[in-house]
């Protein structure tokens, strides 16, 4: 048997040597079917049987064989045709195996490519996002432009001065960075404030931080906190003799801007501070931002506002009641000069009672006789 492969007239590449069509580049091949050849080489067979079976001289007994001859003849041609067809379909299928193994290796390297190139980009995108929410966050909590890394030397100097604080002061805040490099402590009722840079400790008056701060003398400042933020500073301060009246007050550490936030009897509580006055109550967390109820100053424009709308009514009642009045007086003025008229034509001694109109008699009737 010849060799079963044969190269495709096209592309060049080896095939099945029967194969009509090139399993790559599917153009036809216009080589000879297996059933041509089949028919071919079966005529070629018999014809040798037939001449070794039968003598050359005797051509009547070659054309004719017997029945048995030709059904062994039949099946043998038959078990060829499959054994050739069964190894034409085998290798249909190994040439398509290849083909389907070469393309799924390329897609397979596309698809590999092209998922790299995906993940890539989402890695990439990821942490750009990433970028921008730690940007965002830094920018809350205000980390730009304030360097908070610890300075050794400002550090010492401010260990040093709290070692010789008394102990009976209270340090509220210490803050050995490069940007506040300072220590706050409470002693005596008073707050101080050192400067680790210029290493001067000062005692920070409230009333010359803000006019508008009442401090007692005798109370001072009561106690003060640190805000969860690290950004104030939230005292509770004796307003009144007795600690009778106390105000809370916020100070910023960065700026020393201090804000007076309400007035009243302050209590500590665990998240913030409540403070009560009269008949209101206001809750404020641990920076001293206002939760719920009102603070001193806008129950004070309410309770303004309600006495100048009470008094604007109490005005507006007055004016209407006042312009009710005027219209009655008008309107009695307006008929009495009518009555006086009436009385105006009838004089007081005329008598106002009809009498009986007397028939006029004429003076002296003369009759003449002719």
């Amino acid at each position: 048997m010849k060799d079963r492969t044969a190269k495709c007239p096209r592309c060049g590449k080896e095939i099945f040597r029967y194969a009509q069509i090139c399993p790559y580049c599917k153009s036809e091949t216009k080589f000879v079917s297996i059933d041509d050849e089949m028919s071919q080489s079966r005529v070629e067979e018999k014809i040798k049987v037939v001449q070794e079976d039968t003598p050359a001289s005797s051509d009547s007994l070659s054309e004719e064989q017997s029945p048995q001859s030709t059904m062994v003849q039949n099946k043998k041609d038959k078990k060829q045709h499959q054994g050739r067809m069964k190894k034409y379909v085998n290798h249909l299928k190994e040439d398509a195996e290849k083909v389907h193994e070469k393309y799924d290796e390329k897609i397979g390297r596309r698809f590999s490519k092209s998922t790299v190139l995906i993940s890539s980009i989402i890695i990439l995108l990821s942490l750009i996002v990433l970028g921008l929410y730690i940007a965002v966050q830094m920018m809350q909590h205000e980390t730009f432009g304030q360097d908070t890394t610890i300075d050794r030397t400002m550090k010492l100097r401010i260990d040093s001065v709290e070692n010789l604080v008394l102990k009976d002061s209270k340090i509220l805040a210490k803050f050995p960075d490069r940007k506040r490099h300072c220590l706050l402590y409470l002693q005596n009722n008073e707050l101080h404030y050192f400067n680790g840079a210029s290493r001067v400790d000062s005692t920070l008056h409230l009333p010359e931080l803000n006019s508008q701060a009442v401090v007692d003398s005798e109370g001072g400042i009561l106690d003060a906190y640190l805000s969860t933020n690290e950004q104030y500073l939230v005292m509770i301060v004796s307003r009144k003799p007795g600690n009778t009246e106390c105000g809370l007050y916020r100070l910023d550490i960065a700026t020393r801007q201090l804000d007076v936030i309400d007035q009243g009897e302050v209590v500590r509580e665990k998240d913030g501070f409540k403070v009560t006055s009269g008949r209101r109550t206001a809750i404020y967390d641990s920076t001293g931002d206002k939760i719920s109820g009102m603070t001193g100053k806008e129950m004070d424009d309410f309770e303004a506002k309600m006495a100048a709308d009470a008094a604007a009514k109490a005005e507006k009642e007055k004016a209407e009641k006042k312009s009710g009045d005027e219209k009655k007086d008008e309107s009695k003025t307006e008929k009495e000069p009518e009555r006086e008229k009436a009385t105006e034509q009838v004089s007081k001694g005329t008598d106002v009672v009809t009498k009986p109109v007397e028939p006029v008699v004429p003076e002296k009737i003369e009759i003449k006789v002719k």
